[in-house]
């Protein structure tokens, strides 16, 4: 009875001991049939993305990423950080075709794949993105350069990769940190509204004149004015300057940073689509580009002055004590 026991665990033992072994063996293939194993996508340096006329190459620089060619420009680095993530997926799993004669079918020949080109230290990998594939919403066929092997992956989109170069643009006007604000200045025509920070506390004018300002007012428009957004970017001499409308009376905001640090922003024109005005061109004074940005943003800038921002005194309830009588 013993000696069946013991062959009857050892049974067990055996059984198990094969599951483990075929479990390590499909995840290390898994692993191995990666197009890109032994790194991690951090250390991702540099992109160059090509097909035919077009050429785009992309350096990383800390954590943020920026068009080194054909502009010079920062990216979008969420839109940069996805994108290598999606070429982190390219499996070479399940190969779909080696002849050489289907490449176009697959869109990966050498006239019209996407070349994307990934570098560390050294080179990562070279692949030719093709057409997306019918067998999944997210795969497309993949090739890596110099192979004949196609293969159906998970990986980036050919419209993501087509994109024009202002689509991987960073699109916002202005970043900076709003704990270091120290003044901002509403500049009208005829109206400065210099709004000073000071030990937390916001004044209208200087400090010690005594003006305190509604604090929440102020930092929802440094708020606004951080998660403004361009709806385009126009290069140095894509638009005349009568158009564009930057003269030297127009609105301007000024932001000053407590370690001297200063930004300008002139407003331009307003841009009239269909009859209605929509938009505004503006301009930072340390940049060449022109920004297409939205009308209820900027306006909510133009529409203050000076009264707006007066801090309102806490109503005093009515005395409820009543005279005595006579």
């Amino acid at each position: 009875m013993k000696s069946k026991t013991v062959l009857l665990l050892l049974v067990v033992f055996v059984c198990l001991s094969v599951i483990a072994y075929a479990f390590h063996a499909r995840s290390t293939r898994r692993l191995s049939n990666k197009m890109i194993s032994g790194i991690k996508a951090a250390a991702i340096k540099k992109i160059c993305i090509s097909r035919q006329d077009k050429k785009y190459e992309f350096e990383k620089n800390g954590s943020a990423w920026q068009i080194s060619s054909p502009i010079s420009y920062p990216a979008d680095t969420e839109r940069m950080d996805t994108l290598v993530k999606e070429l982190f997926m390219l499996s070479r799993d399940n190969m779909i075709s080696d002849n050489k004669a289907r490449h176009p079918q697959f869109g990966v020949d050498d006239s019209s794949g996407i070349f994307v080109n990934l570098y560390a230290d050294k080179p990562v990998l070279s692949v030719i993105i093709g057409k997306a594939s019918a067998m999944s919403g997210y795969a497309v066929y993949a090739r890596i350069s110099g192979e004949d092997r196609v293969y159906v992956t998970e990986g980036p989109r050919e419209y993501m990769l087509l994109n024009d170069i202002k689509g991987w643009r960073d699109m916002s006007i202005i970043s900076f940190d709003t704990a270091t604000v120290s003044e901002l200045d509403l500049c009208h025509p005829k109206e400065l509204v210099r709004l000073v920070k000071k030990e937390k506390k916001w004044f209208i004018g200087p400090a010690e004149a005594g003006i305190e300002a509604e604090g929440a007012e102020c930092e929802n428009l440094l708020n606004t004015l951080l998660k403004m957004k361009a709806y385009d970017i126009l290069e140095k001499g894509e638009l005349p300057e009568k158009t564009a409308g930057f003269s030297k009376s127009a609105f301007r905001i000024v932001l000053k940073m407590s370690g001297g640090l200063e930004y300008g922003i002139t407003v331009g024109n307003a841009i009239k689509e269909e009859n209605v005005y929509f938009r505004y061109y503006i301009r930072r004074d340390d940049k060449d580009v022109v920004f297409v940005a939205g009308k209820y943003d900027v306006e909510r800038f133009m529409m203050k002055h000076a009264g707006d921002f007066v801090k309102k005194q806490p109503l005093t309830p009515p005395s409820t004590s009543q005279a005595p009588n006579n």
